[in-house]
């Protein structure tokens, strides 16, 4: 997953969300991307986890 580095984090938060997210959604073997069209397009993260 991209945007795992501190000095990926955005000055607007600590970056902790979604670094919370990829360990839960790793630890169920799921996976986690971020999709976005360009720069000051916005972003859009999707996740899928597996059903058992």
């Amino acid at each position: 997953m991209r945007g795992s580095g501190i000095s990926r984090l955005s000055p607007d938060g600590s970056g902790l969300g979604l670094f919370i997210a990829r360990k839960i959604i790793d630890a169920h073997q799921g996976k986690i991307w971020v999709e976005s069209e360009g720069a000051g397009k916005g972003s859009t993260f999707r996740f899928e986890l597996p059903i058992k």
